[in-house]
């Protein structure tokens, strides 16, 4: 919860990285996931940031609205559907596109731009949150990389 609040944009991009990691990998109930979870990442739908709200909609979109406990549960499920909305009606192009608000899609280039940055941060969060003890130094790197980045 601490990086959903954090001054810097790359942290609460992590963040969101996370709980996304949560849910797809199963790691978190899902109960205990909208209690703990889903206010901060609702909160992050309205981030200055675009590609915050952008990872936002991802997850809200892609993630969440296909998860049955959640499709189940009306309270979560309107506060989502309502946040969906919102961002796909977004100012932000990238921020609409993945909320599911535009079926156009960008240009090549332009999908291959954001599915680096996704990856990269992704790969990141995971190498972190496995702990990876093989090489500790390179965690480190990772660590001293992302501070970098949000810096």
């Amino acid at each position: 919860k601490h990086f959903a609040c954090s001054d810097r944009w790359l942290l609460r991009l992590l963040y969101v990285k996370q709980c996304d990691m949560f849910l797809q990998e199963k790691r978190v109930n899902p109960s205990v996931f909208a209690v703990e979870c889903i206010p901060s990442l609702i909160s992050l739908s309205r981030d200055e940031v675009p590609n915050i709200r952008m990872a936002v909609g991802k997850l809200l979109h892609q993630t969440l609205s296909n998860t049955d406990y959640f499709s189940v549960n009306r309270h979560f499920s309107n506060r989502i559907h309502s946040t969906i909305e919102t961002l796909q009606n977004d100012s932000d192009r990238d921020v609409r596109y993945f909320s599911g608000g535009i079926s156009d899609p960008f240009p090549p280039e332009r999908n291959q731009e954001v599915d680096h940055v996704i990856n990269f941060v992704h790969k990141r969060v995971r190498s972190i949150s496995e702990g990876d003890n093989k090489d500790s130094r390179k965690v480190e790197e990772i660590k001293i990389d992302i501070t970098r980045a949000a810096s």
